[in-house]
């Protein structure tokens, strides 16, 4: 379980996130709703290690990984996250940059995830392709998938899936669900409507705080 516990962050005079407190399950998809600006960014960064909070507690089954006598580097938190951006890495294909996160698993374990999840997203034929040759979605369903290969207990989603149409978006959620089958997600966006029928809670950040 992610347990939040009253996390603040100031940017400057500026509150990003003021006593945020969660809690994230295990095989439980938590939609996370809110404006541009609300601290939905800032809460996925200090849950995946990537900025400190200035108070608060964050916990990962049970170990504090944030705290001001304990901070835990992001590749040992058991989580993957997926950004607004793709953040592809592009002087490699799109199968490798799948492949970078499934280092130190037998190279045919690695084949057959990649190949299950460019079918299962409808990548297939676009394996050997270079980020530059693809297209915006395209190149965010690929980071969806680089999130998902590794199999950590905890996928964090920054609006994975932002300017896809209903349909595809639909069908990725069904992959995201069926990849994440007893692990927990958390998933911002800022279009409640896009979180019906796939999450099983949905919470609202407003001005730095928790509110639903």
């Amino acid at each position: 379980m992610i347990e939040v516990n009253g996390v603040s962050k100031m940017f400057g005079e500026a509150s990003a996130l003021d006593g945020v407190s969660l809690s994230l399950e295990p095989g439980f998809v938590l939609g996370l709703v809110g404006h541009s600006g609300s601290g939905k960014t800032t809460l996925l960064r200090v849950i995946a290690g990537l900025t400190a909070p200035d108070s608060g507690t964050v916990a990962i089954d049970g170990v504090t990984v944030n705290d001001p006598a304990a901070i835990v580097p992001p590749h040992l938190r058991g989580v993957s996250m997926v950004f607004q951006s793709p953040a592809l890495w592009p002087h490699m294909t799109v199968e490798d940059n799948i492949r970078f996160t499934l280092e130190g698993l037998p190279r045919v374990e690695q084949d057959r995830r990649i190949k299950r999840l460019l079918s299962a997203s409808g990548l297939s034929e676009l394996g050997s392709r270079r980020p530059g040759q693809l297209s915006g979605g395209e190149a965010r369903r690929v980071s969806v998938l680089r999130a998902l290969a590794p199999g950590k207990p905890y996928v964090l989603m920054d609006e994975p899936l932002v300017n896809l149409d209903p349909e595809l978006k639909a069908e990725i959620h069904s992959l995201i669900r069926a990849e994440t089958a007893g692990r927990g997600v958390l998933y911002v966006t800022h279009d409640a409507s896009e979180l019906k029928g796939f999450t099983d809670r949905v919470l609202r950040l407003r001005g730095g705080r928790v509110e639903g």
